[in-house]
């Protein structure tokens, strides 16, 4: 089976090229296992190690969209009593109930927007559409139509970044 070249992200440190790196352990009694990851040319940051060069390569270019989207606006919590979107981190005692963590960035990355957001355009505080926290809207459509055109609030799409 050939794996499929994904091209690789320049560090997301110094910005220098990426290169595949590998490495085989165990014998012929035991089979051969393979760990594959990426290393920067430049400055020598490596990358998590994986079984297939395909899976490392996306961990890297991964990696590197989270150190340049900036700060998350938001975090989706999965597996607990009910999945959920937060403004805000959750302290560590309530993140153990949740079987994942996933932030979400207001830069645009591969893909399309989990959630959008309404953003108060002066004071940049999310819109709270009920006394239970912020509103999120799984559609642009349906963001706009709360907006009923005010302009007070910018509408902020929001993308999965890494899981933490």
């Amino acid at each position: 089976m050939t794996e499929k070249r994904i091209e690789l992200q320049p560090c997301p440190f110094c910005g220098g090229a990426a290169y595949d790196a590998s490495q085989g352990m165990g014998g012929p009694d035991n089979g051969h296992t393979w760990t594959y990851w990426q290393c920067c040319h430049i400055c020598g940051t490596e990358g998590p190690r994986k079984r297939s060069r395909e899976v490392a390569a996306r961990a890297w270019n991964a990696r590197t969209l989270a150190v340049t989207m900036g700060e998350p606006k938001a975090w989706k919590y999965d597996g607990g009593f009910r999945d959920i979107v937060e403004p805000y981190r959750l302290p560590e005692e309530y993140r153990k109930v949740y079987e994942s963590e996933t932030p979400l960035y207001a830069a645009e990355p591969l893909g399309k927007p989990l959630f959008w957001m309404l953003q108060h355009r002066e004071t940049k505080v999310p819109f709270k559409g009920t006394s239970f926290g912020v509103n999120f809207y799984p559609t642009k459509e349906e963001a706009e139509r709360k907006l009923n055109g005010s302009s007070e609030y910018d509408l902020i799409p929001l993308y999965a970044g890494p899981a933490e």
